[in-house]
C-alpha cells in the first residue's frame, strides 16, 4: 500500500521484470492528483495499481 511517491517508485522499479508481478493499492482519497496520475499511467506488463475506498490504513 502507498499514499504516493513510493507507489510510483515501486511500479517503475518492477515494470517488465520477468517472472515478477506487482499490485499497488492506494487510498482513493489519500493521494494527490499528480501522484494518482503517476501511478495510474504507469506502463509495464506485470504491474498494476488499484484504488481502494478508504484511507492509508485501510489500504495496508
Amino acid at each position: 500500500a502507498t499514499s504516493g511517491d513510493t507507489g510510483k517508485a515501486a511500479l517503475e522499479g518492477y515494470k517488465d521484470v520477468k517472472q515478477t508481478k506487482l499490485l499497488v493499492f492506494y487510498p482513493d482519497q489519500g493521494v494527490s492528483v499528480m501522484q494518482k496520475l503517476q501511478m495510474t499511467t504507469q506502463q509495464g506488463e506485470n504491474v498494476k495499481v488499484q484504488a481502494i475506498d478508504g484511507n492509508f490504513d485501510d489500504a495496508q
